[in-house]
């Protein structure tokens, strides 16, 4: 077995999320949220990394990553399971962080571990019939799994026409009660905005988007939800409150007034998560809940955004709560300990 592929199977026997190889370094995994060095491994050079990534990638992804220099896609090893990567060049030569992916979409109750606020909101979610909901989170925080996890509860749950835009496809829904198509990004459409317009025209009931980047993904999701379908779509933010302000400020300002009609129109509500330590050496999420009420949907509609977290606060009764109620709730629990959770976390 080639050397990377060894060092892929020992990643995921230790249990690692991710895995790094880099020309100049051994490889790496982490574990747990840590960093892990293989001092056992030796130095990587640029030809071992290149080769690797030649194994990895398609013909056609190779063309890509020669001109980029910089590619995200997703590869199956036999008996490994399925990797999304991210290969990139560096002052060294060229380096990739692999992703190990779950052989299935998880559960709900998998992730959420005890914690019946958060499995309250988010199966009522899956349960909508249209409207948008948001997942935000940092690197490596879990919120694609949560997505998924959604995703197959609808697909389990009902009799729904599933469509995703991803890039690229991580978690693989075979279509259960319901019928799932699964698109990927420059392997079987060009754009996230292609995909968008297209999915429109193919009778879905729901649509998954990997990630909100630019104002016409932003207004072709608002769209979609405005006209009757559900959307579940991944945006880069802090926390809840400001997903609602990031994907505002993706549109032009002469079309603001407009979009935030639409968006206190079809918010359904948003969810940010981090991952904590538990007293286990295992890792739970803590999960930030923002719910469209009729008071945060007129915030959104006055343009008070500020005014969303406080709101936040004073929401739990609604199943509305933020990361500092969200990591109390856990701590009360007996999921997490006070002691493993940041200052910030708890105050």
């Amino acid at each position: 077995m080639a050397r990377w592929l060894s060092f892929l199977e020992e990643a995921k026997r230790q249990g690692a999320s991710d895995v790094f190889f880099s020309t100049g370094n051994p490889p790496v995994m982490r574990v747990q949220g840590a960093l892990k060095v293989s001092v056992d491994e030796p130095v990587l050079s640029c030809e071992d990394v290149s080769a690797s990534l030649h194994a990895m990638m398609s013909e056609q992804q190779r063309r890509q990553f020669s001109d980029s220099a910089d590619l995200d896609f997703a590869f199956e090893a036999a008996n490994l399971g399925r990797f999304r990567v991210n290969a990139f060049q560096h002052h060294n030569g060229p380096g990739a962080v692999l992703r190990i992916l779950a052989q299935s979409p998880p559960a709900l109750e998998q992730l959420i571990l005890g914690d019946p606020t958060a499995k309250s909101v988010l199966i009522s979610w899956a349960e909508k019939i249209s409207g948008l909901v948001l997942f935000s989170g940092r690197t490596g925080s879990g919120k694609s799994s949560t997505q998924a996890a959604l995703v197959e509860r609808i697909n389990t749950q009902g009799v729904r026409h599933v469509i995703t835009i991803e890039d690229p496809i991580e978690f693989v829904h075979r279509s259960r009660g319901g019928l799932v198509h699964q698109r990927e990004v420059g392997r079987h459409v060009q754009s996230f905005d292609r995909a968008l317009r297209a999915a429109l025209r193919e009778n879905p009931d729901v649509i998954v988007v990997g990630e909100l980047r630019d104002a016409l993904s932003v207004e072709l999701a608002l769209e979609a939800a405005e006209t009757g379908l559900l959307v579940l779509a991944t945006c880069h933010a802090a926390d809840a409150a400001n997903s609602v302000v990031r994907i505002l400020q993706l549109i032009p300002v002469a079309q603001r007034t407009f979009a935030r009609e639409v968006l206190a129109q079809t918010l359904i509500g948003a969810v940010f998560q981090c991952l904590f330590p538990t007293p286990t050496a295992g890792r739970a999420a803590a999960f930030e809940l923002l719910q469209a009420t009729p008071a945060v949907r007129n915030l959104i509609r006055e343009d008070k955004p500020v005014h969303i977290r406080s709101a936040m606060q004073m929401g739990r009764a609604s199943g509305m709560r933020t990361m500092q109620q969200a990591l109390e709730d856990l701590v009360d629990a007996g999921i997490l300990a006070k002691h493993c959770v940041p200052e910030a976390g708890l105050g």
